[in-house]
């Protein structure tokens, strides 16, 4: 159950691939925006080198539970211990962890396509009606989709601090945009949530700057 063949160059291929796609979308400027991202990409070394180069996750499961050793047979999924191979949770967690990358991957690019379309603007319409940093919650989606295919036990601590990050640059842009805007932005950010989705009232003002993401 990886995205390919086993080995240390599959890795390095998935970890470009992702990095590629944060900085396509995701172009850190700002100091705060490279701290994010570095426990991004940091998140994306440990996942793919334990998916494709050493099984860390499964040596702690067989020493700490007596289960078979990960070489020679036994299961090479951290799921596997868990589900026989073919069982509904075998099929539902590939399933769940594509539904996720997928959402994630499009609330990037819908957030990012409708801030460059109007570079000079505050978008508030569009994703932007709904949430006030598509972008990030998408970049949490997605993650958490990688997380949801390959579980592991230095991944599972590192997703609530990648979380927590984004949450906390999202906070700062809120404070940016609101000293920028004033009122304007503070009505926005009343009516629209950050990262849950919320109705967005009526009359709601647009100016200029770089949009938050």
């Amino acid at each position: 159950m990886a995205f390919g063949e086993p080995g240390w160059g599959s890795a390095v291929l998935w970890i470009v691939l992702f990095t590629a796609f944060l900085l396509l979308f995701l172009l850190p400027t700002k100091r705060r925006d490279w701290r994010s991202a570095g426990i991004y990409e940091a998140f994306l070394i440990a996942l793919f080198t334990e998916m494709f180069g050493f099984p860390l996750t499964l040596y702690v499961l067989s020493a700490a539970f007596g289960l078979p050793d990960p070489v020679g047979g036994s299961p090479q999924h951290p799921l596997a211990y868990l589900f026989d191979p073919g069982s509904p949770g075998m099929i539902l967690v590939p399933a769940a962890s594509f539904a996720l990358l997928l959402a994630g991957a499009t609330l990037v690019i819908l957030g990012w396509r409708a801030v460059h379309r109007s570079p000079d603007r505050l978008v508030v319409t569009g994703v932007y009606s709904r949430v006030r940093h598509p972008q990030y919650l998408g970049l949490l989606v997605l993650t958490l989709g990688l997380l949801t295919w390959w579980p592991t036990v230095l991944t599972v601590p590192m997703w609530p601090i990648l979380a927590w990050a984004y949450v906390r640059l999202a906070r700062r842009e809120d404070s940016d945009l609101a000293a920028r805007f004033g009122e304007s932005y503070e009505e926005y950010r009343r009516s629209v949530g950050g990262f849950l989705p919320g109705r967005r009232r009526p009359g709601t003002a647009a100016g200029n700057s770089r949009q938050s993401r």
